[in-house]
């Protein structure tokens, strides 16, 4: 790890010079689509947002600023230090500039205004924020008014009750768009969806479901715990798209079961945990639905190949033949880099949010 170096603020842009000229003198270009604001705790998964920038440099370099907050106990401070990053290692004619702030205590006012000064002007301000939001914060708001996108990580809520409302209040006040991570991470599985359903009789069997088990993947992380959220999102994304009524949810620490009602008659979607290990916590492993009229579709992921998606189609008086469809291995990044930098907010998204703050306060929470 190379040794970090602070500098004071002031001395931000002198050093973002030196850099500059260090890389002209090699060739290499310094590259900005976008400004990109991040902030996280200091803990166990700043590692893990890291990753997420890295990820997003690799197909959009653009300018980082990452503002890590330290636990107040460590007292109050503000340090500063530039570093730069090499987008692609095979390719090193591009690189990006990084301004780290880490940052404790009564200090953390002052990070609108030192932050200010050193976003890219005519550029895009892409926010994202790894702390719960409905956790009161001096820059959250501040922060969010600069930004063109704010996008939140519902990994941090405690309530994805209170995670809903608040996002959708931050909705109604703030000037820009919003996203979160999660969301993105089920995307793939709306796209399949989307796909297996698209004719007249499929769909029918969709509108007649009365039951749909999800199962989700539990083993937990220092970075993931909430293992329930993208398998809650995608019920209540299911739920929305049909037009289904909400009635209630029931839950334990891992089960989830949430009950609707349509012109039909009564929907139960069952949320419940398995343990795979070659796929990431918290992603959907099976998701099993029965119709009124006896059609049974299961879609479950290969065992060996987790990206394969194995398609079991029944009726009463015929089995079909298993169907294979396949999540492309990077869809997933390219998911969560999308909902970072694309543009308005989606009114699905908002739909689910709407939904989830319905339900009773303290049933979908940390695992």
């Amino acid at each position: 790890m190379t040794d970090i170096t602070y500098i004071d603020p002031k001395e931000i842009e002198k050093a973002l010079r030196g850099l500059r000229e260090n890389s002209q003198n090699k060739n290499v270009t310094k590259a900005s689509l976008f400004n990109l604001v991040i902030y996280a705790k200091k803990d166990q998964r700043e590692d893990y947002i890291q990753k997420i920038s890295q990820n997003i440099i690799k197909k959009y370099p653009c300018r980082i600023i990452f503002i890590s907050e330290f636990n107040k106990s460590e007292g109050d401070f503000l340090r500063t230090y530039v570093s730069e990053i090499t987008p692609n290692e095979a390719d090193h004619t591009i690189s990006c500039d990084i301004i780290n702030f880490e940052v404790a205590g009564s200090f953390i006012e002052r990070i609108p205004f030192v932050i200010l000064p050193h976003l890219n002007a005519d550029r895009p301000v892409y926010l994202l924020w790894g702390d719960d939001p409905s956790k009161k914060n001096p820059i959250s708001l501040k922060l969010e008014n600069y930004a063109t996108r704010t996008v939140f990580d519902s990994e941090t809520a405690e309530h994805m009750t209170d995670f809903a409302t608040t996002i959708l209040n931050l909705h109604e006040t703030l000037m820009c768009d919003i996203g979160d991570l999660n969301w993105a991470r089920c995307a793939p599985w709306r796209a399949l969806f989307a796909q297996a359903f698209n004719t007249f009789e499929r769909f029918k069997c969709l509108q007649q479901a009365k039951k749909i088990h999800i199962v989700y993947n539990l083993p937990s992380t220092t970075e993931l715990s909430h293992h329930k959220i993208q398998a809650t999102y995608f019920q209540a994304w299911l739920a929305v798209k049909m037009n289904w009524d909400f009635d209630t949810v029931l839950g334990t620490k891992e089960q989830l079961c949430f009950k609707y009602h349509s012109e039909n008659g009564p929907i139960e979607i069952l949320l419940s945990p398995d343990r795979r290990e070659n796929i990431a916590i918290g992603k959907i492993i099976s998701i099993d639905l029965m119709s009124l009229n006896g059609d049974h579709i299961v879609f479950d992921r290969d065992l060996s190949h987790p990206h394969n998606i194995i398609i079991h189609r029944s009726t009463s008086s015929v089995c079909e033949i298993p169907v294979h469809q396949s999540f492309d291995k990077t869809e997933a990044g390219k998911s969560l880099i999308y909902e970072i930098y694309s543009q308005e907010t989606s009114e699905s998204f908002l739909k689910v949010l709407k939904l989830i703050a319905k339900c009773q306060h303290g049933v979908i929470c940390s695992s």
